[in-house]
């Protein structure tokens, strides 16, 4: 039985944060919590939003605080609380037994809470995990210990307060020449080297918490100023019938005016762009979905606000297929869709849902705008009052 009645019911009294009415819930149906998934569902849904009542009134009902999320994704409670800014929940779980340091995947123990923490810039959670014995000087699948998520994040004071802690950098940890020495440039970089020059790798970042990294890296020479993503494809979305040829995408960014030392990747004039790009990676998987065949336009909330505090515009067009990187085609057999990633302005978004793609890019092809990413950029309604 899988209880989905009973399942939706709980969903609805948590939107209502009747605690409650879910107590009477799980009195009538204790046998929703012996299903693992239900349990793991209802556990780490409560601890992402922060319900730490729920936590501990499941946490009463026999749900183990060290639950995974998944089979596949090792994710704890504790993790998915710190990567929600959870304190409180943090705290509870902390003093009610969560495991801080946890191995997964034939690594060593490391505490992912506290590298969510560090890159959230959570001084006080990545306190709480310190002082209850996360590890400093262990690195994790992506090569990283926190005092380097916290570098490359630029978190200046959960660095110091890591260092003060004994906290090493990657290149100082056990095992780093090693784990460096057996890594091999993956089929997408290879591809992109092919068609727009050699690639530098930006950073290696863990986008979702499974055992796919998701890595931006960068091309910068005369001809291509861009970002793109790799790891992103090494996960099916999920796609209509018969559109399974959009299953395993990566995005690009390109660029106009940037900084190409390594230093300024973390001025944020910058590094806004390459958190939305990491950002954008996880929403099909966090959706269930897809990004939409040819395009898709992702909003940043309805109604729309700013990408940052650095432009004015607040969607990104994502363009499938676009030339020089449309698709590869890997050594395995597999096709993976490059979408081309398109700040826009929320009138823009508007004209593109009323009156179609094709008759937004002709504005561009009439006033020589480029898709390369210019923070500055006035909207194409702006140069055309009457556009046909």
């Amino acid at each position: 039985m899988n209880y989905l009645t009973q399942r939706r019911r709980f969903y609805a009294l948590f939107e209502d944060s009747d605690s409650q009415a879910i107590s009477d819930l799980l009195d009538d149906f204790p046998q929703m919590l012996l299903d693992v998934e239900c349990a793991s569902d209802f556990m780490h849904s409560a601890a992402m939003m922060g319900r730490t009542d729920l936590v501990a009134l499941l946490h009463a009902r026999g749900v183990d605080v060290n639950i995974r999320h998944t089979e596949q994704v090792p994710e704890i409670p504790l993790t998915t609380a710190a990567g929600s800014d959870r304190a409180e929940t943090v705290k509870w779980l902390i003093e009610h037994g969560s495991r801080i340091n946890h191995e997964w995947g034939g690594f060593q123990p490391i505490c992912r809470a506290l590298a969510s923490a560090v890159r959230n810039g959570n001084l006080e959670i990545s306190k709480m995990l310190v002082e209850a014995d996360a590890v400093l000087d262990v690195l994790d699948r992506t090569g990283r210990t926190p005092l380097t998520w916290a570098h490359e994040y630029g978190q200046k004071e959960i660095a110091d307060y890591l260092r003060s802690k004994g906290a090493v950098e990657a290149k100082d940890a056990p095992g780093y020449a090693e784990l460096m020495a057996k890594r091999k440039k993956p089929p997408i970089v290879d591809c992109v080297q092919q068609r727009l020059g050699p690639a530098h790798s930006l950073s290696w970042l863990p986008i979702i918490p499974d055992e796919v990294p998701v890595a931006v890296n960068a091309v910068f020479n005369e001809d291509h100023y861009c970002l793109f993503t790799n790891g992103m494809s090494e996960r099916a979305m999920v796609t209509p019938p018969e559109m399974e040829h959009y299953q395993f995408a990566e995005l690009v960014l390109y660029l106009d005016d940037w900084d190409t030392d390594v230093n300024a990747w973390q001025n944020p004039e910058q590094l806004w762009a390459i958190n939305w790009v990491r950002r954008l990676t996880q929403i099909p998987f966090e959706n269930n979905t897809w990004l939409g065949g040819k395009w898709t336009i992702i909003s940043n909330e309805e109604p729309p606000q700013p990408l940052s505090e650095f432009t004015d515009m607040t969607c990104w067009l994502l363009l499938g297929e676009k030339k020089p990187l449309d698709r590869a085609l890997l050594p395995d057999g597999k096709t993976v869709v490059f979408y081309t990633l398109m700040p826009i302005h929320t009138g823009e978004r508007d004209y593109i849902l009323r009156e179609g793609l094709v008759s937004f890019l002709r504005l561009f092809e009439k006033y020589d705008v480029h898709v390369h990413l210019d923070p500055s950029r006035q909207s194409m309604l702006r140069r055309d009052s009457s556009p046909s």
